[in-house]
Formats: structure tokens, sequence, C-alpha cells
């Protein structure tokens, strides 16, 4: 598994204060309240090393960028309120990963980071960068996390949640199965707070059985936070129902052997004031593909949730 390491020489000062005699003595602080966040780029958390043509989601490298930040908080547990978004340069940040199988299901978090900071003041900086080559991990699932921690800066420790990085072995189509995969999303604007955007993403279907199928169930949701806005598709129906907030697109389509059909949706969605940069806002939830080959009912694998990340 390839990286980059950032490792830098942490130093702590300490200033002791001396109080007037007979003064009364000074409470204490709290440490300001923070956030840890990651992202990845392609920013898809379903990642393929190398499609039949040679290229990984529309793009020819095999690699995922990962970034952890750490930003001020508004609110927290036993910590003073942040402003939100501030970048935090100070402390230590580190992006911690499974290991031994295990995935944010039940994480067993790697003694190794996956790259590290050992000191942001020097030079400033909030963020940490790490590039995984997935050219030799096709069928493996790994979970990332942020893990800031403050010492004595005056901010408090946080950790992001975990994110699962699914990585799909490459396809060549002759492996006797249906292929679904989920695009990257689109915005009409960059994905900041209290911004009001159009987004788009598309679910691609291709049929690798060998035989010619006919009504193809492909089927996923959308969000909560966000409104559906429509869909363009090249061929089949579309249904579509209500479950949780979230609307539930059922498209059914004819496949021959080797062919390939794609649905694009698309949204609307007002991203809160009060959300923390660097969260993750998910778009859909995972989608599968239905079918039936040889009198079988047979389904895909699910896509990954595409998502953005407010900046």
């Amino acid at each position: 598994m390839g990286s980059i390491r950032q490792i830098g020489l942490g130093i702590v000062s300490t200033l002791l204060v001396i109080a007037p005699l007979g003064a009364p003595p000074t409470a204490s602080a709290k440490n300001t309240c923070s956030k840890a966040s990651i992202s990845f780029s392609p920013p898809l958390t379903t990642f393929t090393t190398g499609d039949a043509d040679g290229t990984v989601n529309g793009d020819t490298s095999t690699d995922e960028t990962i970034t952890g930040s750490a930003y001020e908080a508004t609110s927290g547990t036993g910590c003073d309120t942040g402003t939100n978004g501030t970048a935090i340069q100070a402390g230590k940040l580190n992006i911690e990963q499974t290991e031994g199988g295990t995935t944010c299901a039940a994480p067993s978090f790697s003694s190794t980071f996956f790259a590290s900071d050992d000191d942001l003041s020097s030079p400033p900086t909030n963020s940490v960068t790490g590039v995984l080559d997935t050219s030799t991990l096709g069928g493996q699932t790994i979970g990332f996390r942020t893990h800031y921690i403050g010492g004595n800066t005056g901010f408090k420790e946080s950790k992001s949640p975990c994110v699962d990085l699914v990585v799909s072995a490459a396809a060549n189509c002759s492996d006797g199965t249906v292929h679904l995969t989920a695009s990257s999303a689109t915005a009409s604007g960059t994905p900041t707070v209290g911004s009001t955007l159009n987004y788009s993403y598309t679910m691609t279907v291709r049929n690798c059985t060998g035989s010619n199928l006919t009504g193809v169930k492909v089927q996923g949701g959308t969000s909560g936070w966000t409104t559906f806005d429509g869909f363009h598709k090249d061929d089949g129906d579309v249904s579509l129902s209500t479950k949780n907030k979230t609307t539930v697109v059922t498209w059914t389509v004819d496949l021959d052997d080797q062919e390939t059909r794609a649905i694009e949706i698309d949204l609307k969605g007002a991203i809160k004031n009060a959300t923390p940069i660097g969260t993750v806002l998910y778009l859909s939830g995972p989608w599968s593909a239905a079918y039936i080959l040889g009198g079988q009912a047979l389904k895909s694998d699910y896509t990954g949730r595409v998502s953005v990340t407010v900046e």
C-alpha cells in the first residue's frame, strides 16, 4: 500500500504565570472545540482499479488521494465554542487506516499512520495528505479516519467519522456478471456553508454476463437533505417512490451482452449555515442492479455512496 507521510518535529513551550500574592487562583480555560475531517479525490468511496478501457473512473491514474484536515468547531463536549471553519494550525494530525481486513463497521486501526504531521505549525498548515496506489488492492475495503490531537495547543482532540474506501477489481466484461458504477458528483458551484446548489451524478450499468438480459432493475435512493430534481436516461423505464424522506429510483432496462446504459440523477440541496467545514454530505445511498440469468435471480455489487464535502 503506497502512501505519502509527512512527519514534523513538534516543540511545545510552557509559559509559567505567577499570580500576585493574595490574588485568587485563575480558573483554567477549556480547550477550543475542534473538528477533524476526511476527504477523497476522486470523491468516490468506491474506486475501480482499472476498467476495461484502462482508465479509473474516467481517469488514467490508479491513485486515490486522501486528505485529513482540522478546523475549529462551534460545539463539542467539555470545550469552548470555536469559529466554524477556521483552520487549526497547531497540534498533530494523523490519517489512520484499518488493517487485517476490518472495515469501519468493526474497525481495528493500524499503529502505522497512513499519513501524519506531528507539528501543524511548522510550516503552518491544517491538513495532511496521503496517496494510495490501488493498483494491487482490487477486492479490498479499507477504512480511513482523521485524528486530530491538540496536546497543549489550546484545541481539543477530535476524530472524523470512519469512511470505507471500497476498491473494486478491474473488470474485463467477461466475468459473467452485471456491473454497476457510480460517477463522482458534479455541482453548479462550490458546496460552501449556506449555499443552495444543483447536484448530479450518473449510474452506469454494463452487461458482462455473456447473455442478453431483459428487465434489469437498477435501484437506489437519493438523500434526505436534498430534493429530487429529475433524471435523464438513455433507455428503459423509470418509476419513483419515497422512503424515509428520500426518493427511491427504480430504472428497468434491457441490456444486450457487453451493452452499457446510464442514468443521470439531478438533485437540489441547501447546506445549513451551521454545517462545519469538512463535513461529508451524501447525495445517494448504495445502488444495485438486479437481474435474471439462467432462471436465477442475481444482483450486482452495491455501489459506494456519492458525496460532496463542505468547503
